[in-house]
């Protein structure tokens, strides 16, 4: 990581909180711009947590990959229409 010198952070949140008490552990001081966590719900507490040891915004992104069909654009005009009775968006 020192040497790669990253400034993006993507992964679970559960994978990200290992990196970050490693890097706390290690005392590595890495300048990131951003933590984007996926896949697994993100308590408030690791938020915090993370935002602390990284000194980044950490964004929380929520993708269905269990219904990968949420909506459609039949043309540029009429906006999206959203499969709802497939999906509760």
């Amino acid at each position: 990581m020192a040497e790669f010198r990253p400034n993006l952070i993507i992964g679970y949140p559960s994978a990200i909180k290992l990196l970050a008490e490693l890097l706390e552990t290690e005392r590595t001081a890495l300048a990131f711009k951003r933590v984007v966590s996926c896949g697994e719900p993100l308590s408030p507490g690791l938020r915090v947590f993370l935002e602390g040891t990284f000194h980044a915004p950490v964004m929380s992104f929520y993708g269905a990959s269990e219904s990968l069909a949420l909506g459609m654009e039949p043309n540029g005009t009429d906006g999206m229409f959203l499969f709802d009775g497939l999906n509760l968006v």
